[in-house]
């Protein structure tokens, strides 16, 4: 749990933009146009330095963010789940990935004034809910194959709940329930 400056909206949406970026990091006009996208250059410059400084002090990091023109989140100091979850993924280790995700992605987090960062989180939500629908189903699948029809509906019945419109997973999950 953070308090104290950190939990202001915009360092919090700072650790999440940088968060998501990873390893490849995030140009300072890029967090600029999320952040502070009506902002006077100059001003924005100069709040942004003191959004690093703030967030860096209240995590007491002096090495929390790596880079100087491109910045990233120095992993070996601050972990996230966003991270964790595409490492899952790429390792292939899909029960982690599924554990991992709990919920829509910065789900009732909103920046006001900062229309960009909205539009931002929402793809960003969108792209995680379709990565972890694919993870579901692979499992569904996965354990359908194997015989464990027991998990293969565990599986789809998550998998469903992230889209209960999705036509295709309502029929792979009664599928798989008329199976068992």
């Amino acid at each position: 749990p953070l308090g104290g400056a950190v939990s202001q909206r915009r360092l919090l949406a700072l650790l999440a933009v940088l968060a998501v970026a990873g390893e490849r990091g995030l140009s300072r006009d890029k967090l600029l146009s999320l952040l502070w996208p009506d902002g006077d250059p100059e001003r924005t410059r100069h709040s942004l330095t003191q959004a690093l400084y703030h967030t860096r002090r209240a995590l007491d990091a002096d090495d929390l963010f790596v880079g100087s023109s491109d910045l990233r989140i120095n992993s070996e100091r601050l972990s996230s789940d966003v991270r964790d979850l595409e490492r899952a993924v790429a390792a292939g280790d899909l029960e982690r990935a599924a554990f991992i995700y709990k919920g829509p992605f910065l789900d009732g987090f909103f920046l006001t004034g900062s229309r960009e960062f909205e539009d931002w989180a929402t793809a960003q939500r969108a792209r995680f809910a379709g990565i972890v629908s694919g993870v579901l189903d692979r499992l569904g699948d996965a354990a359908e194959a194997s015989g464990d029809i027991a998990r293969a509906v565990e599986w789809r019945k998550r998998r469903f709940a992230l889209d209960p419109l999705d036509s295709g997973a309502a029929v792979r999950l009664m599928t798989t329930m008329a199976a068992g």
